[in-house]
């Protein structure tokens, strides 16, 4: 008979070829969003490169990012979350980084028990980036000279004090962009450049990532980031600081078996290569806009009577004006701004 012990006879793989059998599943569901505890079984020497399937790093490939989902529970859309891993039977530890190499057979499991929580995520299937907006308005204080005024009989009159200042309301949308898991070195080369080159201008087309704005009212005012570490390039120095200890076996101190130490040699500089890979590194960046609309009363209430950031006020005449400088250039330069977002994107890690 066949040992069921044996991965080799177990049915259910992961998209990367992993073998696993399912110990139990739980499931809460309410009604905007569910939950999931799934508990699995699989061979030790599988839950590193399991926990690198569940959370990939992101990949730049000829300067396309491509979008690695994080693993789904088989049969839904819930995300990984959360993965813990131990020994499978009890009594017996595990040695997931095979850090005691020459330890007896008996000592350590074999199989591994790895609970996965699985949640509802808001995840684009055709976009990497959340983005959020909050409506307000710029309050500004004008002289008003050639306004009129509604006299004690109904009818128009001259204001009496011209330079009273009155307040005009300008609506104004800050929109927030944040865009995880960016390949470091594509932010490096490719997008913090153009970042830069971008800070200060205003949208030379309609915006259709903004839901229509159109052109000239939506300013790039800036952006911030923060890099992070992948699991891949974590799980890799941990694995490197195991295996840095010479060339004399860890645990007798005596020179090492060459076998052992052609093995030990290839899993640390493979390690190493993990750490120094630019995609073990990513970036969170987050990106801020703001959009105004001004409207001039003599203008007909349509999408070309909007005005954008290069008009201001004119009290004399009461409404919003272009302006030009002295070289004729406006005050703030107009930039196709999408191209911020126009890198390539694939979507890698299937497994439904």
């Amino acid at each position: 008979m066949t040992d069921p012990r044996l991965p080799a006879t177990w049915r259910l793989k992961t998209a990367a070829g992993i073998p696993y059998r399912v110990m139990d599943l739980s499931l809460s569901v309410e009604e905007n969003k569910a939950s999931a505890t799934e508990t699995l079984v699989m061979p030790w020497n599988y839950v590193v490169a399991f926990i690198n399937e569940s959370f990939p790093p992101t990949n730049n490939t000829k300067g396309k990012q491509a979008i690695r989902r994080t693993r789904y529970l088989p049969g839904t859309r819930l995300q990984t979350t959360n993965i813990s891993a131990a020994a499978f039977t009890g009594g017996r530890p595990i040695d997931f980084f095979a850090a005691d190499y020459w330890a007896p057979a008996e000592t350590y499991d074999s199989l591994a028990k790895v609970t996965v929580q699985y949640e509802t995520k808001e995840q684009e299937d055709d976009q990497p980036y959340k983005i959020s907006a909050r409506a307000s308005g710029q309050v500004l204080t004008s002289p008003a000279p050639s306004a009129t005024v509604e006299g004690d009989s109904g009818g128009p009159g001259r204001m009496k004090q011209p330079q009273l200042p009155l307040q005009i309301m300008t609506p104004t949308i800050t929109w927030s962009v944040e865009w995880p898991s960016i390949d470091r070195s594509l932010f490096r080369e490719t997008i913090l450049p153009l970042l830069r080159s971008l800070v200060g201008t205003i949208n030379d087309k309609e915006m259709e990532i903004f839901f229509g704005a159109p052109e000239e009212t939506v300013l790039f005012l800036g952006f911030d980031f923060e890099e992070e570490y992948t699991n891949a390039a974590v799980l890799g120095m941990a694995i490197g600081d195991e295996l840095e200890r010479g060339e004399n076996d860890p645990d007798t101190g005596k020179p090492m078996h060459p076998n052992k130490q052609r093995d030990l040699l290839k899993i640390q500089d493979d390690a190493r290569a993990e750490d120094n890979r630019e995609d073990d590194k990513t970036i969170t960046l987050n990106l801020h806009f703001s959009e105004v609309r001004k409207y001039n009363r003599k203008a007909d209430a349509n999408a070309r009577a909007v005005r954008g950031h290069n008009h201001i006020w004119n009290p004399e005449r009461g409404q919003w004006e272009k302006i030009y400088f002295s070289d004729g250039k406006p005050l703030f330069p107009s930039q196709n701004l999408m191209q911020i977002f126009s890198a390539g994107f694939e979507e890698i890690n299937n497994e439904n």
